[in-house]
């Protein structure tokens, strides 16, 4: 599976189904965005493994990742999304939020539920703007959800 898109940019984003040759960059992303996270190596690995996890290429070049879980039958997670410092701010990151709703509706889900910060604007901009609508909130947890 492969998907060709363009950040907002222009940019020609190519995502793709992760493989072990991207899991360093992976790391290094995921180490990056999510710096609460204890181990991230020994985290995303697993999260490589079991779940639905894609990358999102530029010149063949990782630059971001996304990934998604199984709820239920009816419902994903999309429980990860991250871009490279050096490429955010180019549509990178809503590239790979679309590329997660089309993945997911053809995989048959009927909703899609994601968590962020409430202090992480960009990610809810860009999850609003795409029809995620706030369900709730506990701490600085934000969920929001999407039917598909």
């Amino acid at each position: 599976m492969c998907n060709i898109g363009t950040g907002n940019t222009g940019i020609r984003v190519k995502i793709r189904p992760v493989t072990p040759e991207d899991w360093r960059s992976v790391i290094h992303i995921g180490a990056s965005s999510f710096d609460y996270i204890q181990e991230p190596a020994a985290f995303f690995m697993e999260r490589m493994l079991k779940y639905y996890f894609f990358v999102a290429e530029v010149n063949e070049d990782v630059v971001g990742f996304v990934d998604m879980e199984r709820i239920d039958d009816d419902t994903a997670m999309l429980t990860g999304l991250a871009v490279r410092e050096d490429w955010r701010g180019r549509g990178i990151g809503k590239t790979l939020a679309k590329f997660a709703v089309h993945f997911l509706r053809a995989m048959g889900f009927k909703r899609i539920k994601i968590l962020t910060l409430s202090t992480n604007a960009p990610a809810l901009h860009i999850y609003e703007s795409m029809g995620f609508r706030k369900i709730g909130q506990q701490g600085d947890v934000v969920t929001l959800e999407k039917e598909l």
